[in-house]
């Protein structure tokens, strides 16, 4: 998100994917969608795609063992519970991180609070 809208750490982020391989679970893409389009209008959700594919990042299903991780993220880390106040669409991030054992790329400090490990 922070790459499509140039925000300030896009930069940075951009560093970041260029030299590791991604992962996004659908659920996150769908998010990212969603979001895009609700800013920029349906002619700007093909750039999520076009974003994803210019980093050739690779989608995973939001599965069954995901939905559980992220279902156990949100119990201990969610909004209500926990200071790092995951949404859904996070918890799905972190689920994803979590059964890849592999750090999670993300921007602001929600994720700092969790147990997740970072890439930035």
């Amino acid at each position: 998100m922070a790459v499509i809208k140039a925000e300030p750490e896009a930069q940075r982020l951009v560093e970041i994917m260029a030299a590791n391989p991604c992962r996004m679970s659908a659920f996150s893409v769908f998010e990212a969608e969603s979001v895009i389009g609700k800013l920029g209008g349906p002619l700007a959700v093909p750039d999520v795609r076009k974003l994803l594919g210019a980093f050739r990042v690779e989608i995973v299903p939001f599965d069954d063992r995901l939905a559980v991780l992220a279902t156990e993220a949100r119990l201990r880390f969610g909004k209500g519970v926990h200071p790092a106040r995951l949404n859904l669409g996070d918890c799905a991030a972190y689920a994803l991180a979590a059964s890849l054992e592999v750090p999670l790329l993300y921007k602001g400090d929600d994720f700092a609070l969790t147990d997740i490990v970072s890439a930035n």
